[in-house]
């Protein structure tokens, strides 16, 4: 298909910072993020607590959202429409600074002033938002994921420089797929045909796509070819990621496993 890229990352900024201990915080927001004709709207109320940890400062925090996703999209000729609205997975994160940021009440926060802090953190994501297997897209996940982390923060003046890093790890959604714990693709889909010429994934998409933006095809052709893309089930026709990592998993017998085989195929 022809498409564009969407990227994103998750920045929390002050994440490893000082505050008056006993001190309750309520946040909310809205964001939306578009992808085609996708488009994903969430609102979040964030609830969050200090607390002392061993003589430093420490957070707890529970953070609530929901989500409504909407779009269509074409694959194979095929129409899948997208329709999702609810409770998303609400988040679980504890936080502790480890240097830098001692206990203080608010009389005496108020002559604190930062230099370097060094803190952790570890958030859990709940599966209790809405999902129904029967469905491509949904606002939950339907599994669990933990995410540890280290940061620190530096004060230079009124600027605060900060680095920090996480691993995520993900539990399996048991219910895609019938179950399927892992289910791999195998074999690459078939070619299509547009207008008498061989047309298949990644190669054509790029080229096919170059053509339109130079206003060479226009957008009924770039339609057509589009339909004609993705063929059938499989990976890209040609040796790239998907191929390549599927040939260098079986040679070194990390071939995929699953349950009930018999009902996993892709």
């Amino acid at each position: 298909m022809l498409s564009g890229q969407l990227h994103a990352q998750e920045i929390e900024a002050r994440l490893y910072s000082n505050a008056p201990i006993g001190m309750n915080f309520a946040t909310g927001g809205i964001a939306q993020a578009k992808s085609g004709s996708y488009k994903l709207t969430t609102e979040a109320v964030s609830l969050t607590h200090v607390l002392d940890i061993a003589g430093q400062s420490g957070r707890l925090s529970l953070l609530l959202p929901y989500a409504e996703l909407s779009g269509t999209g074409t694959a194979g000729g095929q129409t899948f429409n997208a329709l999702s609205e609810g409770m998303s997975d609400p988040v679980i994160k504890a936080s502790a600074n480890l240097y830098g940021a001692p206990a203080l009440s608010l009389d005496e926060f108020k002559s604190y002033k930062q230099d370097l802090i060094i803190g952790a953190s570890i958030a859990a994501s709940v599966p209790w938002g809405k999902y129904n297997s029967e469905q491509m897209v949904n606002v939950g996940a339907n599994r669990w994921f933990v995410q540890p982390g280290l940061g620190a923060s530096q004060a230079i003046g009124p600027w605060r420089l900060e680095l920090a890093g996480m691993a995520t790890i993900y539990t399996n959604n048991t219910s895609l797929n019938d179950g399927c714990s892992f289910c791999w693709i195998t074999g690459f889909m078939l070619t299509g045909s547009h207008r008498s010429e061989r047309v298949g994934a990644c190669t054509d998409c790029r080229r096919c796509w170059g053509k339109f933006r130079a206003g060479e095809i226009d957008e009924v052709e770039k339609d057509e070819v589009n339909d004609q893309l993705v063929a059938s089930a499989g990976t890209c026709s040609v040796m790239g990621t998907a191929s390549t990592m599927a040939c260098i998993s079986e040679a070194l017998g990390m071939g995929a496993w699953w349950r009930n085989a018999s009902r996993c195929y892709c």
